[in-house]
């Protein structure tokens, strides 16, 4: 799973098992990491981040602490500010903390003349005493006792636990446009905003039909028809001292990105490609206390179109498409946030680049297959449901958990190792006959 910069992001499907991911690199220029993805056709898909740890790791000393003023030499009129400052305290001050037997004397006695100044509180006391006080040494020893005792009490304003969040942003297919904004929580004093484990989801987006009626819905891989020639052509050779192969054809896209970046990296390339990529870019932004209920309104940025993933991409046998939802209500949730810095670039971006299983292999990340292993292996994808409505909804079967079909694979793959190490026995039997 990529991590970078203290995050982790994965992709998984509905039943949270993550995506096999192949040829992780990290751009740090970029603030980028990347990898490639297998897809497959109606399979579901959602995005799953989280910190490695809280506190954040990320955040600097500087960040977590507060800057406390020196309390060693302050004036009278100085500390006397910090003082009315009552939420920014520990706690109150107790005769343990006067730690001067003379000064403890000298506030017993004025209390007892004074009903006024005994139901007074012991640091209203001392700043009575070294306000008013004819005897200097008295004054210097108050004094030096609410130095001594904000030094270890006051604490400053305190922020709301850390000092930024992460604002998730979703784009499908290199659209200027996003498909869905989250904030990551990196609070862990914060438990109700996320997981246990810190981690964010982002499984569905609201979307408004034709028909005028909001929606939720998922993600999935839809198969586009008649472009698989383009890879078919494409010729292979690996790489200079690298795991992965690269394409070196004459695909336009694909060679205009190797000039661009100037690097022999085939994810780094590919992902400069707008086509077949899931991209999320995190963003430090400090969020509202209080979250509100409103009505859900399409925002400008994002993207509304409803024929998602109608369209083929040239090179990428699948797309990204949403399912048909469940009617949602129109009063939502919502946060507001700001971006930290306005100017800054992302704190970090994963770009994961989908292919299906005939591509990878062709690309030198996955084995070949014999061709009637192949043949079968598309017979079991081939039972999944399309996505739609739920069953509940609309009367359609629900699609298959994916953990069947993993099984089902690993079974034809037992039977196939049977089967070949049954050949080879006979194999090796015709040799000795002979």
């Amino acid at each position: 799973m990529p991590t970078y910069r203290s995050l982790v992001v994965r992709i998984t499907d509905r039943d949270d098992a993550p995506f096999e991911e192949y040829s992780i690199s990290t751009n740090s220029r970029q603030n980028l990491a990347t990898c490639y993805i297998q897809s497959h056709t109606d399979m579901s898909f959602q995005i799953a981040i989280s910190p490695t740890t809280l506190p954040f790791p990320e955040f600097s000393n500087s960040e977590m602490t507060p800057h406390l003023p020196d309390f060693s030499d302050m004036s009278l009129t100085e500390i006397e500010h910090y003082y009315a400052q009552v939420e920014h305290w520990l706690y109150p001050m107790g005769p343990q903390h006067i730690g001067d037997k003379v000064l403890t004397k000298h506030l017993r006695v004025l209390a007892g003349r004074d009903v006024n100044r005994h139901q007074m509180s012991l640091e209203d006391r001392l700043f009575d005493t070294a306000r008013w006080s004819g005897d200097q040494a008295q004054v210097a020893r108050a004094l030096d006792c609410l130095r001594r005792f904000a030094t270890t009490a006051y604490v400053g304003p305190q922020s709301e636990g850390v000092p930024y969040q992460l604002l998730a942003t979703l784009r499908l297919d290199g659209k200027k446009k996003y498909e869905k904004q989250s904030i990551v929580h990196l609070d862990q004093w914060a438990p109700a905003s996320h997981s246990a484990n810190g981690e964010t989801k982002m499984s569905e987006r609201l979307v408004q039909g034709s028909d005028g009626v909001l929606r939720k819905c998922g993600w999935f891989f839809r198969e586009t028809n008649g472009i698989e020639k383009t890879f078919d052509s494409l010729q292979i050779s690996p790489g200079d001292g690298q795991e992965d192969a690269v394409p070196v054809g004459d695909e336009h896209d694909l060679s205009t990105a190797f000039a661009d970046l100037g690097a022999d990296n085939l994810a780094e390339a590919q992902d400069k490609l707008p086509h077949g990529k899931i991209e999320i870019t995190l963003e430090r932004v400090t969020i509202a206390k209080e979250r509100k209920q409103a009505v859900w309104q399409p925002h400008e940025e994002q993207d509304q179109d409803i024929e998602m993933g109608t369209e083929g991409k040239e090179g990428v046998p699948h797309t990204t498409a949403r399912d048909e939802g469940i009617v949602q209500d129109r009063f939502i949730e919502t946060i507001r946030y700001e971006r930290l810095d306005p100017e800054d670039k992302p704190f970090a971006t994963f770009a994961f680049l989908y292919r299906n299983e005939e591509t990878l292999r062709k690309m030198g990340m996955l084995e070949a297959l014999p061709t009637g292993r192949k043949q079968k292996r598309k017979d079991v994808f081939s039972t999944i449901t399309p996505l739609s409505v739920s069953a509940a909804a609309s009367g359609a079967a629900e699609a298959p958990s994916v953990a069947p079909l993993r099984k089902r694979l690993a079974e034809m793959e037992l039977d196939e190792e049977k089967g070949l190490a049954k050949k080879g026995r006979d194999e090796d039997g015709g040799d000795d006959a002979a």
